[in-house]
């Protein structure tokens, strides 16, 4: 996520620099009245600036990348993707756990919600007496096992390394005094204090 950083930073000061060029060409493509060719090159102008530019800020270089490309995936699928997550101001949350949390959780309800009619995610955190929170919703159709001794819901998928997501999740979540909760029709909700503040 930091390569992807460095290079949409790399991409931007590349389409500035070239800006000006950009705008002489418009200019005599106008004083020229070669209208047409003006339009597309304009076109062709906006389509490289959409491509580098992030639908989604979040406050943060790293959960920007992460909720925008999710976005994009989402839309590829048809699924209806809604997000009102922010990176916590003036915490000391670290951006790489976050993205734990994020990649694991948004990846999980991708799978869940794939195929389905009317599938959905959402995402969203907030601020409630100073812990920080991140919610995540999803439709599924898939059966569920309940890990006794985790007491996390697993999706019945083959493979020896599922349920990790939630299990990495949780450590994180631990890391700063909180916890998750998962709960079937209900949000997933990853709790975390803020600061030095404890969540008991």
């Amino acid at each position: 996520h930091i390569n992807e950083v460095e290079k949409l930073y790399v991409d931007m000061r590349s389409i500035k620099h070239d800006m000006a060029n950009h705008i002489q060409m418009l200019k005599t493509l106008v004083e020229k009245n070669e209208i047409k060719e003006a339009e597309d090159y304009l076109s062709h102008m906006d389509k490289q600036v959409q491509e580098i530019g992030l639908s989604i800020k979040t406050g943060n270089p790293i959960t920007d990348i992460i909720i925008s490309e999710f976005d994009k995936r989402f839309k590829d699928d048809n699924i209806d993707f809604n997000s009102s997550f922010f990176y916590p101001d003036n915490s000391k949350i670290d951006a790489f756990d976050i993205s734990i949390i994020l990649n694991n959780s948004l990846q999980n309800a991708y799978e869940a919600a794939q195929g389905l009619d009317n599938a959905y995610v959402n995402i969203r955190s907030f601020i409630k007496n100073n812990i920080y929170i991140i919610e995540v919703r999803n439709n599924f159709e898939k059966e569920l096992i309940r890990d006794e001794d985790t007491g996390l819901y697993l999706s019945a998928k083959d493979g020896d390394n599922h349920g990790f997501g939630l299990r990495n999740i949780r450590t994180v979540a631990e890391k700063y005094y909180g916890d998750i909760d998962v709960e079937v029709i209900m949000p997933v909700t990853f709790i975390c204090p803020l600061l030095n503040n404890f969540y008991i």
